[in-house]
This record gives C-alpha cells, sequence and structure tokens, in this order.
C-alpha cells in the first residue's frame, strides 16, 4: 500500500516538474504569431520573429531541431535551408532570453490582443507591469463585487444612494435626526403592543356568547344540585310510607 502511494506522489512529482516556462512562452509566442501573420514575412522583421521563437525553444527540454524545424515549416516556410540552418546554431548556442516588456516591444503586442489572447507570458507595450497587475486587481474585485450581488448584496452605490445620510428623512417631519431616531427606537414597541391588543380583541370576539353569558356561583350551583335530588324523590318510590296508596295521594290525607 505505501509502495503504491509512493508511486502515485513520484508520477504527479514528475508531471508537475513537466511544465517549464521556456515551452509555455514558446506556446504563446506560436498563438501570436498565429493571431497576428499566420505565416511571417519574407524580410528582416519576420526573420527576427522567428529568430525569438527559435531562441525560446532552444531554452526549452526535449527534441529542439524537431521543434525548430517544425516552427520553419509553420511560419517561415520560404527561408533557406542555409540560413535557417544558422539561426538554429545561433539559437542553440547563445540561448537569448528577454523580458516581458521587451519581448513584447518587440513582437509588438498590446495589452488588447494580449488580454483577447489570453497572454501572460509577455508584457504589453502600452502597459507596463505595474498597470497591469492593478489592471489585475480591479478585474479581480470586480469579478468578487459580481458574485456578491449574485448572492443578493446590494450594491454599494445602491446602498449610498438609498441611505438616512442622503434622504434625510427628517427634515421632511420637521425635527432633528435624534428626535426622528429615538422615535424610530420606539416603533418596534408600539406594533408590539398593537398586535397584542388586537389579538385579545380578536379572542373576545370569537366567542360573544361565553362573555354575555353570567358565570355561575357556588350557591347557586348547591341549590340547583338540591332541587334537582327533590324533584327525584316521588311518592311512587317509597309505597309503604304512603300506605299502598297511589303516588298522586300525600301523606296528609291519612
Amino acid at each position: 500500500m505505501r509502495g503504491d502511494v509512493r508511486l502515485a506522489y513520484n508520477a504527479a512529482h514528475r508531471d508537475r516538474l513537466c511544465f517549464s516556462k521556456p515551452g509555455k512562452l514558446a506556446n504563446e509566442l506560436r498563438l501570436v504569431y498565429r493571431d497576428g501573420w499566420g505565416v511571417l514575412d519574407d524580410g528582416q522583421h519576420g526573420r527576427a520573429l522567428l529568430s525569438i521563437l527559435l531562441h525560446t525553444i532552444a531554452n526549452c527540454s526535449g527534441d529542439r531541431p524537431a521543434k525548430m524545424a517544425e516552427a520553419r515549416r509553420e511560419f517561415a516556410p520560404w527561408l533557406p535551408d542555409a540560413e535557417m540552418g544558422k539561426l538554429a546554431d545561433e539559437a542553440i548556442r547563445v540561448h537569448r532570453r528577454w523580458k516581458p516588456d521587451k519581448l513584447a516591444q518587440r513582437i509588438g503586442l498590446n495589452l488588447a490582443d494580449r488580454t483577447r489572447l489570453r497572454i501572460t507570458m509577455i508584457g504589453a507595450t502600452d502597459a507596463d507591469k505595474a498597470k497591469r497587475d492593478r489592471l489585475r486587481k480591479e478585474r479581480m474585485v470586480e469579478a468578487k463585487c459580481r458574485k456578491r450581488w449574485a448572492a443578493g448584496v446590494v450594491p454599494r452605490a445602491t446602498y449610498e444612494a438609498t441611505s438616512l445620510s442622503r434622504t434625510e428623512p427628517w427634515k421632511a417631519e420637521g425635527i432633528s435626526r435624534r428626535t426622528w431616531e429615538r422615535r424610530r427606537k420606539r416603533l418596534p414597541q408600539v406594533r408590539e403592543q398593537h398586535k397584542e391588543v388586537t389579538s385579545i380583541a380578536a379572542v373576545t370576539l370569537a366567542a360573544p356568547s361565553l362573555a354575555a353569558q353570567p358565570q355561575p356561583t357556588k350557591g347557586s350551583l348547591l341549590v340547583e344540585d338540591r332541587g334537582s335530588k327533590t324533584s327525584q324523590h316521588t311518592g311512587a318510590e317509597w309505597p309503604h310510607l304512603h300506605g299502598g296508596m297511589g303516588p298522586g295521594v300525600g301523606l296528609g290525607n291519612c
């Protein structure tokens, strides 16, 4: 198990090492050449652009002569073999490098094309590194703001336009801001009291019969209970006390 993990880690580490800045720079140069020219001009400027690409390829690893030959077939098929051999030998021997802004001046890459092609290893003719860093930070802030707005956060301009310091509602009421704030704090308490009164009134109106009926007292309950018990006992229930007479004859007739 540990051996498998070690092998996987070593493979991932080798994959990370395969990335090289010269290789990425060479790919970006190819992208700029395809976008701007396709096939370079048969002249001094075309040879200078091809030389820049060859020097960049010379800084890469792998089969550099094959990569240079491929660059020649794509961008300078008109170049003679003898001149191509001279440029390739010089590139392999010198390994020339350029700073991003200097390289942008040589190939004529401006900021608009740089942004459109998503170039990162080459500078721009109309924006130095400080300006590019500032623009990148502004784009990051703008992206974060769009993400916050999509989540429901109110934009800063809208918040400031509708703030109390801008609207000043206390002036329309003819009072000071302190008085307006104090009354504003009391509003929730008044609303809660109004809700309680409204709920009590609703319960009272929902049961009018219960509220209208008088509540029985303890004495009235006792009298009612005794009366009900007296009314249940008649002469028919104890015939031996009435001398066997019917239920309609009382003791007073004996």
